[in-house]
């Protein structure tokens, strides 16, 4: 379920995680985030980790060992979604507007 989106202007994707938290955490209970590697940053894994159970936020780059044995976990493979389909929908409907 698609709770929120954001128009990103001037601003990277892993840049707005922390007001994505202090935005939706208050007000849904989230049992299962995922995200694109767009989002990816140390600090927003170790955020996103402390708020919602089973986390989707693949890294950017090569993986060492132990983040290649997170991605094969079963929330890895059946909690990941594809966003860009989504992105694209949502900029094509604040447009039409």
């Amino acid at each position: 379920m698609i709770v929120d989106y954001q128009v990103m202007e001037h601003i990277s994707d892993s840049e707005i995680v922390p007001e994505l938290v202090e935005r939706i955490v208050p007000a849904q209970k989230v049992a299962s985030w995922s995200f694109d590697k767009g989002f990816w940053h140390k600090d927003n894994k170790a955020l996103l980790s402390q708020v919602v159970e089973n986390l989707v936020l693949p890294k950017k780059g090569k993986c060492n060992k132990a983040q290649a044995e997170e991605k094969k976990s079963p929330c890895s493979k059946n909690c990941a979604i594809s966003t860009a389909p989504w992105s694209q929908i949502l900029m094509n409907w604040k447009t039409e507007v």
